[in-house]
């Protein structure tokens, strides 16, 4: 097993396919759970020059570091109910290409029902890059490396 499949795992740890928020209106079946952000594209990040991690020794960053970070990846914030269609064309697009793509881009612009409000998929996911960039646990290292990376390439 490679190691971006091994922190894809790792990444997917709280992955829970009923963590999602839901779209207005709903994707019609058949349907998926999609991380906006992509696990390929958060393990794209770490390794992004400069590295977050040494990729030959980033056994030795502790666990907390991994499981802060999966919890954002798989925040109900990052995860939408979309079509298998659409789930499975996004994830050809590079994370470079989300600001100016337009299928990103209307993706952003939909909506999704948040705590009895309705709000944008970009509300969801801007609020959740900027608070991944502030963090500041004993835990939250790669956290807000990654959180720095997707702002600056989203232009947040």
């Amino acid at each position: 097993m490679s190691d971006p499949a091994i922190l894809n795992a790792i990444l997917r740890t709280y992955y829970s396919n009923s963590n999602f928020s839901p779209l207005i209106p709903p994707a019609i079946a058949p349907v998926e759970v999609d991380h906006f952000f992509e696990v390929q594209h958060m393990i794209e990040l770490l390794f992004q020059h400069p590295p977050l991690l040494n990729p030959n020794s980033w056994y030795d960053v502790p666990i907390g570091q991994f499981v802060d970070l999966a919890t954002f990846v798989n925040d109900h914030r990052n995860m939408f109910q979309i079509t298998r269609a659409e789930n499975q064309a996004k994830k050809l697009i590079p994370l470079a290409q989300y600001p100016h793509n337009a299928v990103i881009q209307a993706y952003l612009a939909r909506q999704v029902s948040f705590q009895g409000q309705v709000v944008t998929v970009l509300a969801m996911v801007q609020a959740m890059a900027r608070e991944m960039r502030a963090r500041n646990t004993p835990f939250g290292n790669l956290t807000r490396g990654v959180g720095t990376r997707l702002c600056a390439v989203m232009g947040w």
